[in-house]
């Protein structure tokens, strides 16, 4: 079981100007509890087969905060680009990501 807590935020960022901001800055902040069996290996088989094989993932962390971080702007009215990143901080672990997207609506 994975429980997660905290705030998000979404700003648009405009000039005095415009009606509609093309920019926007988002985010959020949280604290991630873990709980349950966390086992990092699993036996596995498949149907029919007596012949077991193990897979192992990476471990869980029992409390971590957990941040994001993003950017996106509108290029033309039909194109998004998007920049972010997140990230989740345990005691023992470290976790982090960045990602760029580009959506085009037609």
């Amino acid at each position: 079981t994975v429980a997660t807590a905290g705030l998000r935020f979404d700003k648009g960022l405009k000039a005095s100007f415009q009606q509609d901001s093309w920019l926007h800055l988002r985010g959020g902040v949280g604290y991630r509890r873990a709980s349950g069996d966390r086992s990092q290996v699993a036996n596995l088989a498949f149907a029919n087969s007596s012949t077991t094989f193990a897979v192992e993932g990476a471990p869980i962390a029992d409390n971590a905060v957990v941040a994001e971080l993003g950017l996106s702007a509108w290029l033309t009215p039909r194109q998004q680009l998007e920049l972010g990143y997140s990230g989740q901080y345990g005691s023992e672990s470290r976790d982090h990501s960045a990602n760029v997207r580009w959506s085009v609506r037609f």
